[in-house]
C-alpha cells in the first residue's frame, strides 16, 4: 500500500469513528492531505500547459509519473471527503483544494487519446528510424486525422513534405507524359490530401486535373445532351415537380470539373429553368404569406385586439395584396370597423359635452377670485396709509383720512386692526399736549452739550437725548432742527475717528511690515529681534490712548495685532530657552558621536538627532549624506558570519547566499560579486549545454569507424578502412558449410593517392569483407572502433560534465588535443574550432584572446577530406594545419589565470571587514581618523554614490596608518572607516594570490575589492 493509499485510509478510518478531537495527529493528517491535494493541482496545472503547448505526451508522462496523478486524484476525490472538508473547517485545520475537476477531465481524455495514437506513435518511430520519409509522411497524416488540434504533427509533416515535394512532382511528370491515369489519380488523392500541410504547386495540379477529366468529359457530354432533352421537355410541360428534378440534375452536372463539353443551348435552358423555379417558388411563398396574414387577423379578429385605425390599417395591409379575400373575412370586418365607428362617435359627443361644463365653471371661480384679490389690495394699501401716518405721528390728518374710509367702506373700518389703530389713535392725541415741553428740555440740554465741545458727556447719554428730541418731536420744523444737530455732531465723531484710525493704520503697517519681514527673512540673532520687539510693545502702549475714539474695525485689527504682539513675545522667548538648551547638547553630542562607534545603530541615531538639532552647522550636510547612505554601510556586516568556500560554490552554500542577496546583501558593495557567484551555475550549464551539443554538430565527422584488414596469407601492410557508421556484422556458410563473419554497408574507399569516395563493401570486395579471405581488427566495443577525434571528443564531453569548471578543463584539453598525434590535422582543426567558439561564447569576458584565437582558427583552410593522408589536397592541407597549430600559445596559463580570477573573488568576498571608527575635523580644520581600536590593521572607506551607481571601497591608510591623498580626496566629517579581517595588506595579498600587473588588465577586479589597490 502506498502512503498516500495508508493516509486516506487512515482518514477514513478517523471519520468513521465519529468522534474527533483536535489533536497533532488529526492536524498532521489534516497537513499531508492539503499538502496532497496542492501537490496534485500544481501537476495539473504542469499538464495543462504542457498540453496548451502541444506538449501532449510530455503531460501524458507528467501523469503517470508516480505516484499515478490519475490514481491519486480518485483516492483524494474518496466517499468521504464532504465530512473531512467540514471536520476541517469546525476544527480550524489545514484547508485543502479542491481538485481542478476540468483540468481532471481534460488530462484523461488527452491519455485516452495518447494511447489511440500510441500504435501510430510506435510505428512513426520505426518509420523514422529506418529513414523511411514516405511511409512518416503516411502515418503523420494519420496521426494529424485523429488528432487535428495539435500543431506539432503539421510541424512535422512540413519538412518531410517540403523534401518529397520535388520527387512528387517528377512522378506527376512521368504519370502525366505516361498518361498513367491509375498511378495519376494516386498522386492526386496524395497531393490533394485534407491532411497535407505544404500545397503544391497550383499548375502541377490544374495539368493532372485536365488529364483526368479528359476521359470523363465524353461520357459527360453525352449525358449532357440527355440532361438537357429532359429539361426543355419538363420547361415544356410546365410540370414543376419535374422540372425540380430535372434541374437539380444539371446543376449537378455542370458543376462537374470534367464537364468540358457543354451542349448547345445548355446555358440557356438551364437559365430559363431557374427563373421558371424562382418565379413558381415566389408564388408558392406568397400564397403562404397571404395565407398566414388572413389567419393572424381573424385570430386578432376573435380576441378582439385591434383597435379601429389598427384595424382598418390591417386590412387595407390585406387587401395590397391583390389576392382574393374570404367572404366571411370580409363581412366581419366591415361590421367590426361599422361597430367600433358607432362607439367612437358616442364617445367624441360626451367628452365635448363634459369640456364646455367644465370651462363654464372655471370661468365662473375665476371671477370670483378677481373679485376678491382687487378688494384685497385696495384695503391692504388703505392701511398701509395709514400705518404710515400713525407712524409718523400725523394723527389729525389720519382722523380726516379715518372719517374718509368710513363714509366708502364702512365694513373695512369695522375689522380688528383698524380699530385697535383708532383706539391708539385716540391716546395719541391725548398725550400731543405734553410731548412740546420734554421737547424744548432736550434741545436745551443738547445746545449746552455742543457749546462744550461735546465734551463731558458720553455718546450713549447724547443718542438717548437725540432719541428724546425725536420723539417729542411734531412738526417737521422740529424735526429738521434735531436733525441739523444730528448731523454736526455725526460730523465731529468721523473727524476724530479719522485721525485715531490714521495713527491707529499707521502703527499696524509699521507691525504688519516687521511681521512679515520675520517671517521671510528670520533675524540673524535672538538679541536683534528682542530689541524690535521692545520697540513695538512701547508704541503700542502709547497708542491705545487713542483706542477709544477708533472705529470698531481699526480697534479690533488693534486688538488682534496687539495679541499676536504678545505671542511673539512670547515665542522668542521659548525659543532663547531652547537655544540654550540646544547649544549645550550640540557640545554633548560633538563628543559622543566619534565614541559611539563601532555601534552603528547607536551612531546613526546621533548624527540623525545632531542634524534635527543643528540644520545649518557645516557638519549637518556630510552627516545627512552619511544618512542617506545608512542602510550601505550596515549592509557592509552583511557577509561576516558567512565563509565563502573555493568557486563555483556547492549546492548548499548558493542557496544561503541566494538569501542573503535577496534580504541584507541586496543593494550593497556585495551585491555585484554575489550575482557574478550565483550567475556561475547558470554559466556552467549553459556551457555545458553547447559543449554537448559540440556532439551533434557534424555527425559525419563524429560517427565514422575504423577497422584495420589484410589478405591472409600474404606479407600485406595493415589498411585502414573508414565507414560513415559502423558496419554491419553478418555470417555465412561457404560449401563446406563453415560459419564465417562477414562486414557490409558503406565505406570511403581510396587506392594509394586518390580521393576517397563513398562505395559499398560489395563494389570494393566482390565475396564481401570476409574473415575467411582476411584478417579483420575490429574492436568488440563500438565506441572503441571510433576514429581518434570522436573517442577525444566522447572523453572530453564526459571529464567536462563531471568538472567543476569546464572553462578550465576546456583550456587544459586543448594542449593535449594540440599535442595529440593519434588525431588527424583536419579533424584536430575542427575540434579546436569547436571548443574555441564554446570559450568565445561563454568565456569571452574572462579570455579575452579567444576572439583573436577563433580568428586565427577560421583563416586555416580545411575544406578537403582527411582519411587518405597521402591524398595531395589532404598532404598539403595537413602540412599548412600542422604548422599554424604550432603556433598557438600554451592554453595551460590562461587557465590558471581563471582560477586566479576565482581566487581573488573569493578572497574579496571573505573580507569581513568591521568598523573601527570615523573621519572628523581636529581644532586646526583637518581630517583626522577616530579610532575605536588602538592597531586596526588596513583603513577602508566606503564610497557610496548617488544615483543608480553602486558603492565600492577604498584604501584610506596601510597597516602603518598612513593616508593616502587618492582616497582622502572622497572623505567626510563622520564617513565610517572599516578594517579587513585579514592582517596581510591588499596589494600584498593580491601578489600572494599570484595576481601579477599583466593579470590586473585582464581580471575582472571584484567590486568589493579596494579600487585604488589594483
Amino acid at each position: 500500500m502506498t502512503p498516500e493509499q495508508q493516509l486516506i485510509q487512515q482518514i477514513k478510518q478517523l471519520i468513521e469513528h465519529g468522534e474527533i478531537d483536535r489533536n497533532p495527529l488529526v492536524e498532521d493528517y489534516a497537513e499531508q492531505f492539503a499538502e496532497l491535494c496542492r501537490s496534485a493541482n500544481e501537476r495539473l496545472l504542469r499538464c495543462r500547459d504542457y498540453i496548451e503547448k502541444g506538449m501532449r505526451s510530455e503531460a501524458v508522462h507528467e501523469a503517470h509519473t508516480a505516484p499515478d496523478l490519475l490514481v491519486l486524484s480518485e483516492l483524494l476525490q474518496f466517499e468521504g471527503l464532504k465530512k473531512w472538508r467540514n471536520i476541517c473547517a469546525d476544527m480550524e485545520l489545514a484547508v485543502f483544494q479542491p481538485l481542478n475537476e476540468e483540468l481532471l477531465a481534460k488530462l484523461r481524455a488527452e491519455c485516452v487519446r495518447e494511447q489511440e495514437l500510441t500504435p501510430l506513435l510506435k510505428e512513426y518511430r520505426r518509420l523514422v528510424y529506418q529513414g523511411d520519409r514516405k511511409g512518416c509522411i503516411t502515418v503523420l497524416r494519420q496521426i494529424r486525422e485523429k488528432d487535428p488540434d495539435n500543431p506539432s504533427w503539421a510541424g512535422n509533416l512540413q519538412p518531410l513534405e517540403e523534401e518529397t515535394m520535388a520527387e512528387t512532382v517528377a512522378a506527376v511528370e512521368e504519370a502525366i507524359g505516361k498518361k498513367d491515369l491509375s498511378r495519376l489519380n494516386v498522386l492526386y488523392d496524395d497531393l490533394t490530401s485534407p491532411y497535407r500541410v505544404v500545397a503544391p504547386p497550383a499548375d502541377v495540379l490544374r495539368n493532372m486535373r485536365l488529364l483526368l477529366m479528359h476521359d470523363r468529359a465524353e461520357a459527360l457530354h453525352k449525358e449532357g445532351n440527355a440532361v438537357l432533352q429532359r429539361l426543355q421537355q419538363a420547361l415544356a410541360n410546365d410540370v414543376p415537380e419535374e422540372l425540380e428534378v430535372v434541374t437539380a440534375s444539371a446543376e449537378k452536372l455542370a458543376a462537374d470539373e470534367a464537364f468540358l463539353h457543354i451542349p448547345d443551348g445548355w446555358e440557356t435552358a438551364l437559365s430559363a429553368a431557374r427563373d421558371k423555379l424562382a418565379a413558381i417558388a415566389r408564388r408558392e411563398q406568397k400564397k403562404a404569406e397571404f395565407s398566414q396574414a388572413v389567419a393572424v387577423l381573424q385570430e386578432q379578429l376573435t380576441a378582439n385586439e385591434l383597435s379601429e385605425l389598427a384595424l382598418r390599417h390591417e386590412w387595407e395591409r390585406l387587401c395590397a395584396w391583390e389576392m382574393p379575400v374570404p367572404e366571411l373575412l370580409r363581412r366581419q370586418v366591415m361590421e367590426t370597423l361599422d361597430d367600433m365607428q358607432t362607439r367612437r362617435r358616442r364617445r367624441e359627443r360626451n367628452i365635448n359635452a363634459v369640456i364646455v361644463i367644465s370651462t363654464l365653471l372655471l370661468l365662473l371661480l375665476l371671477g370670483t377670485f378677481l373679485h376678491f384679490r382687487i378688494t384685497q389690495r385696495r384695503r391692504a394699501a388703505i392701511f398701509t396709509e395709514m400705518e404710515r401716518m400713525y407712524s409718523t405721528a400725523q394723527y389729525e390728518q389720519l382722523s380726516r383720512y379715518m372719517a374718509h374710509i368710513a363714509r366708502v367702506d364702512p365694513d373695512f373700518m369695522q375689522s380688528l386692526q383698524v380699530r385697535s389703530m383708532r383706539q391708539g389713535l385716540i391716546r395719541a392725541l391725548r398725550e400731543l399736549n405734553k410731548a412740546g415741553e420734554r421737547y424744548d428740555r432736550a434741545m436745551a440740554s443738547l445746545e449746552s452739550i455742543r457749546e462744550n465741545a461735546y465734551e463731558g458727556m458720553s455718546a450713549e447719554s447724547i443718542e438717548q437725548l437725540l432719541a428724546e428730541a425725536t420723539e417729542m418731536a411734531y412738526d417737521d420744523e422740529e424735526k429738521n432742527q434735531v436733525e441739523i444737530w444730528r448731523r454736526t455732531w455725526q460730523s465731529w465723531q468721523q473727524r476724530q475717528r479719522r485721525d485715531a484710525d490714521n495713527e491707529l493704520q499707521r502703527l499696524l503697517g509699521l507691525y504688519n511690515t516687521a511681521r512679515q519681514d520675520a517671517k521671510k527673512q528670520p533675524y540673524a540673532d535672538l538679541a536683534r529681534e528682542h530689541e524690535k520687539i521692545s520697540e513695538l510693545t512701547l508704541a503700542f502702549k502709547q497708542a491705545a490712548l487713542r483706542l477709544t475714539a477708533a472705529s470698531d474695525a481699526v480697534a479690533q485689527a488693534f486688538h488682534e495685532a496687539n495679541e499676536d504682539l504678545g505671542v511673539w513675545e512670547r515665542d522668542w522667548a521659548q525659543r532663547r530657552n531652547e537655544d540654550v538648551a540646544r547649544q549645550q547638547r550640540l557640545q554633548v553630542l560633538q563628543g559622543d558621536i566619534p565614541r559611539a562607534l563601532p555601534d552603528l545603530q547607536r551612531y546613526f541615531l546621533l548624527l540623525q538627532e545632531y542634524c534635527e538639532l543643528a540644520p545649518t552647522a557645516p557638519e549637518t550636510l556630510h552627516y545627512r549624506r552619511l544618512l542617506d547612505q545608512r542602510q550601505h554601510y550596515e549592509k557592509v556586516a552583511a557577509l561576516n558570519s558567512v565563509t565563502v568556500g573555493a568557486l563555483p560554490l556547492p549546492a548548499d552554500q548558493m542557496q544561503m547566499l541566494q538569501q542573503l542577496l535577496a534580504e541584507q546583501a541586496q543593494g550593497s558593495v556585495w551585491e555585484s560579486d554575489l550575482q557574478r557567484c550565483l550567475a556561475m551555475a547558470d554559466e556552467r550549464q549553459a556551457m555545458l549545454g553547447q559543449i554537448n551539443a559540440m556532439l551533434a554538430l557534424n555527425p559525419d565527422m563524429l560517427n565514422v569507424t575504423t577497422l584495420r584488414y589484410r589478405h591472409r596469407g600474404g606479407p600485406g601492410m595493415w589498411q585502414l578502412l573508414y565507414s560513415p557508421k559502423p558496419l554491419i556484422e553478418g555470417k555465412e556458410r561457404n560449401e563446406n558449410n563453415e560459419e564465417t563473419r562477414i562486414f557490409f554497408g558503406n565505406i570511403y574507399y581510396f587506392r594509394n593517392d586518390d580521393m576517397p569516395t563513398l562505395v559499398h563493401t560489395k563494389d570494393v570486395f566482390p565475396n564481401r569483407l570476409n574473415e575467411r579471405d582476411f584478417e579483420i581488427d575490429i574492436k568488440r566495443q563500438a565506441q572503441d572502433n571510433l576514429c581518434a577525434h570522436a573517442r577525444f571528443l566522447y572523453q572530453l564531453v564526459a571529464e567536462a560534465n563531471e568538472a567543476p569548471l569546464p572553462a578550465v578543463h576546456l583550456l587544459n584539453s586543448l594542449d593535449s588535443l594540440v599535442a595529440n598525434q593519434d588525431i588527424e590535422p583536419i579533424p584536430k582543426l575542427w575540434l579546436l574550432r569547436a571548443i574555441m567558439d564554446v570559450l568565445q561564447t561563454h568565456c569571452r569576458t574572462q579570455l579575452p584572446e579567444c576572439a583573436a584565437w577563433l580568428e586565427f582558427l577560421d583563416g586555416i583552410d580545411s575544406n578537403t577530406p582527411w582519411m587518405n593522408p597521402d591524398y595531395p589536397p589532404t598532404k598539403e592541407a595537413n602540412a599548412r594545419i600542422k604548422r599554424r597549430i604550432a603556433e598557438l600559445p600554451a592554453f595551460s596559463a590562461f587557465a590558471t589565470r581563471m582560477q586566479t580570477s576565482l581566487r581573488v573573488m573569493q578572497e574579496a568576498l571573505n573580507a569581513k571587514p568591521r568598523c573601527v571608527g570615523c573621519m572628523q575635523v581636529d581644532s586646526p580644520g583637518e581630517l583626522k581618523p577616530i579610532l575605536s581600536e588602538a592597531q586596526p590593521g588596513e583603513l577602508w572607506v566606503l564610497v557610496a554614490p548617488s544615483g543608480q551607481q553602486a558603492p565600492y571601497f577604498l584604501m584610506l591608510a596601510g597597516n602603518d596608518l598612513s593616508l593616502r591623498s587618492d582616497a582622502l580626496r572622497v572623505c567626510f566629517p563622520g564617513i565610517l572607516l572599516f578594517t579587513p579581517a585579514r592582517k596581510q595588506g591588499s596589494a600584498n595579498r593580491l601578489i600572494s594570490l599570484g595576481v601579477s600587473d599583466a593579470d590586473k588588465a585582464v581580471i575582472s577586479k571584484p567590486a568589493s575589492w579596494p579600487a585604488n589597490v589594483w
